[in-house]
């Protein structure tokens, strides 16, 4: 039997937007709720979403939310956890691409960049080797211990050492594209302070 009376939140009905999104029925926290939070020093929250949960669950969750969305849609939306192939789509195609990006923009405004050059120099020197070891090493890694998973052809042992060894090198990955951002938003306030001063000396020269 369905129970509808509980001691942190009640179940109320859905308004549009929300009812379209959600399906009909919601929950709106209590006031014992707020009292428990209140007395607790630890934060946590039931809005917060729940993480640690299996594999089996978390396509369950997308099966369920796929229903939900696609009650009232013509066209059907596909909710599911990203796959291998998104992934490497994203190492092979979206972190090359902003390099690219970055050594056009050193191309063409070198001989205008004037102090900024040093800075634009380094992020682009950074996605370069970046976008190397995405490539050559820790997407063919990530991509072959997924194999070897499903197939399993390898000791457990050994997968947890190569996801263990590719999240490190993930990590390092993460703070040197940090250090390029930052490199480039040095180019672009030093080439912005530059510009404004010749702005001010041409200006000056013609009063």
């Amino acid at each position: 039997m369905f129970k509808k009376n509980f001691e942190y939140f009640e179940i109320i009905k859905n308004g549009n937007p929300l009812k379209e999104s959600y399906g009909s029925k919601g929950f709106k926290l209590k006031k014992t709720f707020k009292n428990l939070t209140s007395s607790d020093s630890s934060y946590f929250s039931i809005k917060i979403p729940i993480v640690g949960i299996s594999f089996a669950q978390a396509n369950k969750f997308c099966e369920w939310r796929e229903s939900v969305v696609n009650k009232s849609k013509t066209v059907k939306i596909k909710v599911c956890l990203p796959t291998i192939d998104i992934y490497e789509i994203f190492f092979f195609m979206i972190n090359p691409f902003f390099t690219l990006f970055s050594l056009l923009a050193t191309i063409f405004g070198w001989n205008v960049a004037g102090k900024s050059r040093t800075w634009m120099l380094l992020a682009t020197l950074i996605g370069f080797i970046v976008s190397l070891v995405l490539i050559f090493y820790l997407a063919p890694l990530i991509h072959v211990t997924n194999e070897y998973a499903i197939q399993g052809s390898i000791p457990t042992n050994q997968i947890i050492a190569n996801t263990k060894e590719w999240m490190v090198g993930n990590r390092i990955r993460l703070v040197l594209e940090f250090c390029g951002f930052l490199f480039s938003i040095i180019a672009l306030q030093t080439w912005a302070k530059e510009s404004i001063y010749k702005i001010a000396a041409v200006n000056a020269n013609l009063k």
